[in-house]
């Protein structure tokens, strides 16, 4: 018989044991702070594009004034269709309307006259009302000072002023009476000087403006047979200044000043 081996046990294979990675706690922070900036970033990018949504809401239920443009206009210029004087003496130009009456004698008309008297001032003759030769040189010195100068004629008190002509200093006036009680009149003057001329423009209406101002007027049967005459209580001068006068007398007051306004010297 042939010999019986015995059994052998089973080999056991030894267990090699895998040795631990250690764990670096500074890589546990680092992510933490990486997570912690990108859940900021997060947050800060979604804030603002809520922030942009809620904008644009706002924007498109607002609804939008729009501003009209408005073009400048040039208003029209009244004097634009006038008649044009001028003169080659004092060499100076000006406009006045169509239906006034230059250099006419304003007696019995139912129009404003225009009279433009223009001399020399070494031939200035003496006339009354203190319009004499002397007068005229005071009055230019006065005025090239920004002064009225001397007294001429029957102004109205207050509507003696300095004013400007053709680039000039001139005095203007107003009269409404002379001398006489019963005088009822529409007279408005300006004087300017240059180099040796005088230029007195005086502008008059005609008597129908009185049937406008009537309440400016009375009647004295004792010194003028019932005739008109200015009352004393009421001022006329004022209104006119003020724009409150009737219309018609307004205007004339007014035309004056824009046929002052045209004045120009041409050399």
């Amino acid at each position: 018989m042939d010999p019986t081996i015995p059994p052998q046990p089973p080999s056991i294979q030894p267990i090699t044991q895998i040795p631990a990675t250690p764990v670096n706690p500074k890589s546990n922070v680092v992510s933490v702070y990486v997570v912690i900036i990108l859940l900021l970033s997060l947050g800060a990018v979604g804030f603002l594009m809520y922030q942009n949504w809620q904008l644009k809401q706002q924007i498109s239920q607002v609804q939008p004034t729009l501003t009209p443009l408005i073009t400048p206009t040039t208003p029209p210029d009244p004097t634009a269709d006038w008649k044009t004087y001028t003169n080659t003496v004092a060499n100076f130009s000006l406009r006045y309307p169509m239906d006034v009456l230059l250099n006419q004698d304003s007696k019995g008309l139912t129009t404003s006259t225009l009279q433009v008297t223009v001399t020399k001032m070494s031939d200035i003759q003496d006339q009354p009302f203190n319009f004499t030769k002397e007068t005229a040189i005071k009055d230019q010195q006065s005025l090239q000072q920004g002064k009225y100068g001397e007294h001429v004629d029957w102004p109205t008190g207050g509507s003696e002023k300095v004013i400007t002509i053709g680039g000039k200093p001139a005095k203007t006036y107003t009269v409404f009476a002379v001398l006489e009680v019963c005088d009822v009149r529409f007279e408005r003057t300006a004087i300017v000087y240059d180099q040796n001329y005088q230029i007195i423009l005086r502008y008059t209406g005609p008597n129908t403006l009185k049937q406008s101002i009537s309440t400016y007027l009375t009647t004295d049967a004792q010194n003028c047979s019932g005739g008109q005459v200015w009352n004393q209580n009421t001022h006329l001068y004022q209104d006119l200044e003020g724009k409150t006068a009737p219309e018609s007398v307004q205007n004339w007051y007014d035309i004056f000043d824009q046929i002052l306004s045209t004045f120009k010297f041409t050399k």
